[in-house]
């Protein structure tokens, strides 16, 4: 009997990095720093994309200092600035086309008046239209290394991706009764009689959402009543759990595979490669380190337009931010005669900006660098 703590981030494994500075100016300082590196660890375009990422800092920086109906307008912004960084530093786009004017959001808005701020509707550009190279959806493509899937332009709402907003989960769920979609997740390595396998804990409502992206026949279920001492034992003593805190979950038992001498450190490794075969594209680390990393992210596909999207919450706050761009700069009155929406924008730009920034840094580095 034994067990490994293991998350199959693959080659997204965090590398934390502990500060003293306030997290708004050491996330920004290894932005900077980019810029010096050499070797394997460099970004493509360093000095190419240097005026980017000034322009991005001096915009998020101020925003940190005003108002939210001001900051909403910067914080999109500067997102959109750290954006056209990446895409060149993943090769989609030149430096050259960076500067050039065939280069746009790839993010619109007509007119509206929703009468709440999850139903403002947006128009997503495919990546190239009519000669234009449009950044949103470029974006998504290098963030998961797979094609954007509409070839036209699709419209829509906030609603439909906000419940990724984890940082305002809890306001969501009060006003508009939105649950966040992200699934808190524990996962280990076990072994016992001679044969090991993979297995994750989540809560009993969110087993068939996970076992939705997973091949039949290539796990099992295990609800609490079901586990064996060996179960409880491991996970209690793994993430010094109680047995209180498991009794509303399940495991999620993926094939064993059996174990000689000769053929451990082999099977160990096909089970660890499995895991990280099965769920990338799901798999997140937590944004905000901890040193016994206690939760990872499964992250659900997104349903737009009758098509199913893998999506990462960075996503979901940069349409957020722009969204507050286009209310603030043409739509005031809607915030005027929505009080929660209001509250909503607050909070967002007061916890879910710094945790976009967060995800924009582990985008950036290799191994991926995570502040605390």
């Amino acid at each position: 009997m034994g067990f490994i703590k293991f998350i199959p981030f693959g080659n997204k494994t965090p590398y934390d990095v502990r500060t003293t500075s306030r997290p708004e100016v050491q996330l920004w300082q290894e932005f900077t720093i980019l810029r010096y590196i050499s070797g394997p660890n460099a970004i493509y375009g360093k000095l190419v994309t240097a005026p980017w990422i000034d322009q991005a800092k001096t915009y998020f920086r101020s925003a940190c200092k005003l108002d939210w109906k001001s900051a909403g307008l910067l914080y999109y912004y500067s997102f959109l600035n750290l954006a056209k960084a990446y895409i060149v530093t993943k090769r989609s786009v030149s430096g050259i086309t960076l500067k050039s004017t065939s280069i746009y959001h790839g993010l619109s808005a007509i007119a509206q008046s929703p009468s709440r701020i999850i139903d403002f509707e947006i128009e997503i550009h495919p990546p190239i239209q009519n000669g234009k190279r449009n950044i949103f959806a470029i974006f998504y493509e290098r963030l998961f290394d797979q094609n954007w899937p509409f070839a036209n332009t699709i419209t829509v709402k906030l609603s439909e991706f906000i419940e990724y907003c984890d940082d305002i989960s809890h306001e969501l769920e009060l006003f508009y009764g939105i649950i966040k979609k992200s699934i808190d997740a524990q996962s280990l390595l076990r072994e016992r009689n001679n044969q090991a396998w993979f297995e994750m804990v989540v809560y009993d409502s969110q087993i068939n959402t996970v076992t939705n992206y997973l091949t039949s026949g290539s796990y099992s279920i295990i609800n609490f009543n079901n586990f064996s001492a060996d179960d409880k034992t491991n996970w209690l003593i793994a993430y010094e759990r109680t047995s209180s805190s498991l009794a509303n979950h399940s495991l999620i038992r993926f094939n064993q595979l059996p174990l000689t001498p000769e053929n451990r450190n082999d099977q160990y490794q096909q089970i660890r490669q499995d895991a990280i075969n099965v769920l990338t594209g799901f798999i997140c680390p937590d944004p905000v380190c901890n040193l016994d990393e206690r939760y990872w992210l499964f992250i659900p596909k997104a349903n737009t337009n009758t098509t199913d999207l893998h999506w990462h919450p960075l996503l979901s706050n940069y349409l957020f931010a722009f969204v507050l761009s286009t209310v603030l700069r043409y739509h005031p009155h809607i915030f005027d005669s929505n009080q929660k929406d209001s509250f909503i924008a607050e909070a967002w730009c007061n916890q879910s900006a710094i945790t976009s920034l967060r995800y924009f840094l582990m985008e950036f580095t290799n191994p991926p660098l995570r502040m605390n």
